[in-house]
């Protein structure tokens, strides 16, 4: 089985090994409610274990299950979509023990994403400017290795002027992972 896992530029730290293809890795990953951004995939998960919470303030969660793959959801079991992406958790906290997923990687891409700025207001009171990704308007980059830091990147210029409130970034890599063993 092989699966899209999304890494963020998290991974600038320097916290864990960059990943390259043919290299073994192992992750915790975590489930994101996701139809159409980089790493979308559906996952008929087969089993689903209450994750109870670990400290005060934790919600909890679910382990998704579906054969060697596994993923921890925040929410209830009823809530996890089909469709979403898989994250690596590079930092955690997570309430544990979960499963880790391992297997072998096949190809790394660098997610070229386009942002949109918005004004921000919430209810409580937090306000400013925020970049959100423009939907649909990501592309990927083929590289052996995840590079170590990620850049912002020229826009395109269309008509005559460029748009201010638009910019593109590098957003992290997509790593297609063959995927070892059962749990």
């Amino acid at each position: 089985m092989v699966v899209p896992v999304l890494m963020s530029t998290e991974i600038e730290c320097g916290c864990i090994s960059l990943p390259g293809v043919g290299d073994r890795v192992e992750w915790h990953l975590l489930w994101a409610a996701d139809d159409s951004g980089p790493g979308s995939v559906r996952v008929d998960w087969s089993e689903q274990r209450p994750v109870p919470p670990s400290w005060v303030g934790d919600p909890g969660g679910v382990l998704l299950v579906d054969g060697p793959l596994s993923a921890f959801w925040r929410r209830t079991a009823a809530e996890a979509p089909t469709s979403g992406v898989l994250l690596a958790e590079i930092h955690g906290p997570l309430p544990g023990p979960l499963s880790a997923t391992g297997g072998r990687v096949l190809a790394v891409a660098v997610v070229e994403q386009t942002y949109q700025r918005t004004w921000n207001q919430d209810p409580g009171g937090r306000f400013g400017w925020i970049r959100e990704p423009v939907h649909d308007d990501f592309s990927l980059r083929q590289v052996d290795r995840c590079p170590r830091y990620f850049h912002e990147l020229d826009l395109p210029v269309t008509g005559d002027a460029h748009d201010p409130d638009l910019s593109r970034a590098e957003a992290g890599v997509l790593v297609q992972l063959e995927l070892a063993g059962d749990h």
